[in-house]
């Protein structure tokens, strides 16, 4: 998408604008301060040129007002069009084949997408603010924290199998967990993606830390 850049013209105009103003406040004040002097003609051709000045001003005004407003028209379209993106992009995730979790870095649930939230057996009020480990089984959870604790050393996608405990009355399944660490300018760990997958019918195969 493009992104508008704002014009020049705007603060050009609005300061010959204010020089203009303020040449013609000064012509005025003069005007007033000769009104006894004789030379009407004068005085009256010097508040015709002032008068001249007013307008050009305000001509600059006009100018300026008429770019202030098609920016702003520019920026409420990129909004519009940024929020329609953002709604899509939320779509999509929540129509997706697999289960999506977005944890912080200690692992504690910020998101999901409806997929996750079908595997889980649980509604998104008892995912969020919650740890993740807490929906894996508790023979796996001592290997699961540790592929949490060891994720910040690793750039590329791993994936994690184990077993995964739904809410009470689910049954459990083995399940992939591939993840992905988001990153500030520094490297340092804001967020973890979690793409949650039932395996069950796969073949047993070895399990990663």
């Amino acid at each position: 998408m493009k992104k508008e850049s704002a014009s020049p013209i705007l603060p050009e105009a609005i300061e010959a604008f204010g020089e203009s103003l303020l040449r013609s406040q000064r012509r005025i004040a003069s005007l007033h301060l000769r009104a006894t002097e004789p030379q009407l003609q004068e005085r009256q051709e010097a508040f015709a040129e002032a008068s001249h000045e007013l307008l050009v001003a305000l001509e600059s005004l006009q100018v300026a007002e008429e770019e202030l407003r098609q920016q702003q028209e520019a920026l409420r379209q990129s909004h519009d069009e940024l929020h329609a993106d953002r709604d899509e992009l939320l779509r999509l995730w929540h129509q997706a084949p697999d289960g999506y979790l977005i944890t912080d870095p200690e692992g504690i649930v910020e998101d999901a997408n409806a997929r996750a939230e079908e595997l889980l057996g649980r509604s998104p009020s008892r995912l969020i603010g919650k740890p993740v480990v807490l929906v894996v089984e508790e023979a796996d959870r001592a290997r699961f924290r540790t592929h949490l604790s060891t994720l910040y050393q690793r750039d590329s996608h791993d994936e994690w199998i184990g077993t995964i405990v739904p809410a009470v009355g689910r049954q459990r399944f083995r399940a992939a967990l591939t993840t992905s660490v988001d990153r500030d300018a520094k490297g340092h760990a804001t967020r973890i993606r979690w793409s949650l997958r039932d395996i069950s019918g796969r073949n047993a195969r070895p399990t990663r830390a």
